[in-house]
């Protein structure tokens, strides 16, 4: 798999998911299930035998976490004791490598965590700062 990217498990996709899958034409970014589309072989997959076997039969891939994502949100990126963390009015999202992830708010020097745990990739960060308020739908 080509670095900065992973094949998701079935587990992982719903709707409004990021992923690329790959056709004749190389890798199609989209929306799943929209995305499936990209693909005439894996549409007609979709539209004879359904959505799971056609996500099954495809080649997908998802682009793990990075800082272009979180800085999409309005974030900015700083250092705070040697962590990179980033700042959005009163919140801060504090990336440890990989997908380990800590969110909390700060206000009047009293730091509340949030969330904290794993977050592989765009589409998991959206879910949780829409639960957590930070974003709207």
């Amino acid at each position: 798999m080509e670095k900065g990217y992973y094949i998701p498990e079935i587990k992982e996709f719903y709707v409004g998911f990021e992923c690329e899958i790959q056709s004749s034409y190389g890798w199609q970014k989209g929306i799943w299930p929209d995305v499936l589309q990209g693909d005439s072989l894996t549409y007609q997959t979709f539209i004879d035998e359904g959505v799971l076997v056609a996500t099954r039969n495809a080649t997908v891939r998802v682009k793990y976490l990075n800082k272009a994502d979180i800085e999409s949100f309005g974030f900015k990126s700083s250092i705070d004791d040697g962590v990179v963390c980033y700042n959005k009015e009163y919140y801060n999202i504090y990336w440890f490598g990989d997908v380990v992830i800590s969110i909390d708010k700060v206000y009047n020097s009293n730091r509340i965590s949030l969330f904290k745990g794993s977050i592989k990739n765009k589409s998991e960060l959206i879910v949780i700062l829409k639960q957590i308020g930070i974003i709207e739908e």
